[in-house]
C-alpha cells in the first residue's frame, strides 16, 4: 500500500467515525428531550394529585370509609350466614 492510499483511506475513517459521532449525538440529544418532556408531564400530575389531596375534605374520606366498611361488613355477615344454611332451611 502507498502512503497517500493509506491517508487517504484514514481520513475517509476519520469522517465516517465524525458522521457516526454526529448522529449519535443528536440521537442522544432526542431521547434527552423526550425525558425532559416526560419528567415535565410527570411532574405535573404530581403537582396536580397533591393537590387534589391537600384540598380533599378529610371529614368526608373518613364518612366514606366508613361507609364501604359498614357495607363490607354486612355483606360478609350475609355471605356466612347464607352458608350456614342447610338444604332444609330452603325448603321451609
Amino acid at each position: 500500500m502507498s502512503p497517500s492510499k493509506n491517508s487517504s483511506d484514514d481520513e475517509a475513517l476519520a469522517k465516517e467515525l465524525v458522521a457516526s459521532y454526529e448522529k449519535i449525538k443528536e440521537q442522544v440529544h432526542q431521547v434527552i428531550v423526550g425525558q425532559e418532556k416526560v419528567l415535565e408531564q410527570r411532574e405535573l400530575l404530581m403537582k396536580e394529585s397533591q393537590s387534589e389531596m391537600q384540598d380533599a375534605d378529610l371529614a368526608e374520606i373518613v364518612t366514606r370509609l366508613q361507609s364501604l366498611m359498614v357495607s363490607r361488613d354486612a355483606a360478609q355477615k350475609a355471605f356466612s350466614m347464607i352458608g350456614q344454611q342447610s338444604l332444609f332451611d330452603f325448603i321451609r
